[in-house]
């Protein structure tokens, strides 16, 4: 029976203070197995934290020996659904409000505008881009404390292993090549992507 893994990040701003593996059993029983499992329970109340300031705690489930990127660690900022597969996006999209993304997309480069726009309907889209030309100046507070809510639902989702990464997909196929013959897979190995250059303009 293959355990679950969740690494649960400690930190403020960019900086991660502390690491925790936890080991849960997966469920073996069939009616067990409709329910969510205490790994995905763990995480998802981890994530669902409100703390103050621009600390943060971010549980990440992971199946053992699998390889995992922190593609997500200790990016704060929206910029990281860039890193998403398209229809991750969609399930993000679907939980912020459009006045709210509007705020929020208004001081935007062109690359996350785009990302947005491509993952809604011709009529959202159109409908945000209107609110964005029509909206004045937004404070600064106002927009990080939005952020902050979009970030929230990113952790939670990603958390619980409901979100997927242009990233991982590439490294799936990696650790399917890694597998030996006799099925055997290599130890648990975290990935550190290197921070994109463009992301960082």
């Amino acid at each position: 029976m293959m355990n679950e893994v969740v690494f649960t990040f400690y930190g403020h701003g960019e900086t991660i203070e502390k690491i925790s593996a936890t080991i849960f059993a997966s469920p073996d029983c069939h009616d067990e197995c409709k329910k969510a499992s205490n790994a995905m329970v763990y995480c998802y109340t981890m994530n669902s934290q409100t703390l103050e300031g621009d600390s943060w705690v971010f549980a990440k489930k992971v199946s053992e020996n699998e390889p995992y990127s922190l593609n997500s660690v200790p990016h704060v900022d929206i910029d990281i659904l860039l890193k998403l597969e398209d229809w991750s996006i969609k399930e993000i999209l679907r939980e912020v409000d459009m006045q709210d993304l509007a705020k929020v997309l208004k001081g935007e480069s062109e690359n996350v505008r785009d990302m947005v726009f491509r993952n809604m309907t011709n009529d959202g889209a159109e409908e945000l881009e209107m609110a964005i030309k029509g909206m004045g100046r937004v404070p600064k507070s106002e927009v990080r404390e939005i952020k902050k809510e979009i970030i929230a639902i990113y952790r939670r989702m990603a958390g619980t292993g409901d979100l997927t990464f242009k990233d991982d997909i590439v490294n799936a196929e990696e650790a399917a090549d890694d597998t030996g013959e006799d099925g055997s897979q290599p130890p648990l190995r975290l990935i550190k992507q290197e921070e994109d250059p463009e992301s960082q303009e």
